[in-house]
C-alpha cells in the first residue's frame, strides 16, 4: 500500500478500492482564471489533480515530491494498484505502485484526452502510454509498439520494474500533449494496468481504453 500522499480534500482520508480517494463518487468543480482572457475557466470533473512539486521519474515513490497528490485504487486480484495525480505546471506526473506482488508483473498504461472531446472512438488528438522494459508512446494510436524506445526524448518514466518499491513514474511534458493551462483545466484521463495477456483492468471501473467518452474528466488545479 502506498504511503505518503494526501487526498485532495481537506480531511485525511484512505484510499478507498472503488472510489477516488480525493473526490468519492461525487463531482467536483473547479474554477480558475485564464491569463489569456482574465475570464474564470470553469471546469467540471470527476477528479482534480492538484499542483505540486516537480518530480524525477526514477520509480522511488518519494513522499516529498508526492506531498498532496491525488490516488486513485485499481483493484487487481487479490491486491490493488494505487495510481498517483499530481501537475508540477509544466509536467503531468503519474505513479503507479505497486506493480509487481505474489507473483504478478503487470505493467502501467495511460489514456489522455487533451481536448477532452469525448469522442465515441481513440482519436487523432488522443495519446498512449506504456512502460514496460521500454518506453512506449503515441498520438492517434493505441498499442504502437513500432515506437518504444529504450529512452524517449519526449518524456519520461520508470522502464522496468526497478527497486523494492516496483512503482514506475511518468513526466509527461503539457507542451507535448497540446495542454495549455492558461486556456484550459480539464481534460480526460483512464489509467490501466495489464500484462498484455490475462490481466487488463482501468480505472474509472466502467470505462473503455477505446472510447475516449467514458474516460474520467479530470481538472487540473492551476492554484501554483
Amino acid at each position: 500500500m502506498f504511503v505518503g500522499c494526501s487526498s485532495t480534500s481537506a480531511a485525511d482520508t484512505d484510499t478507498d478500492t472503488d472510489t477516488d480517494s480525493s473526490t468519492g463518487s461525487e463531482e467536483s468543480g473547479t474554477a480558475a482564471e485564464s491569463s489569456s482572457t482574465g475570464t474564470p475557466l470553469v471546469c467540471e470533473a470527476d477528479t482534480t489533480i492538484p499542483a505540486g512539486a516537480a518530480i524525477d521519474p526514477n520509480g522511488t515513490i518519494d513522499p516529498l515530491e508526492w506531498a498532496g497528490a491525488a490516488v486513485v485504487a485499481i483493484p487487481v486480484q487479490a491486491t490493488e494498484v494505487n495510481v498517483i495525480l499530481s501537475h508540477d505546471g509544466e509536467n503531468l506526473n503519474v505513479g503507479f505502485q505497486p506493480l509487481a506482488e505474489g507473483g504478478l508483473i503487470i505493467f502501467p498504461e495511460l489514456y489522455i484526452d487533451p481536448m477532452n472531446d469525448k469522442s465515441v472512438m481513440f482519436g487523432a488528438d488522443d495519446w498512449w502510454f506504456h512502460t514496460d522494459d521500454q518506453e512506449c508512446g503515441a498520438q492517434g494510436m493505441l498499442d504502437a509498439w513500432s515506437e518504444c524506445v529504450d529512452d524517449n526524448p519526449d518524456w519520461e518514466s520508470t522502464p522496468g520494474l526497478v527497486g523494492p518499491a516496483n512503482a514506475v513514474e511518468y513526466s509527461i511534458p503539457f507542451a507535448l500533449l497540446g495542454i495549455d493551462l492558461s486556456t484550459s483545466c480539464e481534460i480526460g484521463l483512464a489509467v490501466r494496468v495489464t500484462n498484455t495477456q490475462t490481466v487488463a483492468e482501468i480505472w474509472p471501473a466502467e470505462s473503455d481504453r477505446n472510447e475516449p467518452v467514458t474516460w474520467a474528466t479530470v481538472a487540473l488545479d492551476t492554484d501554483f
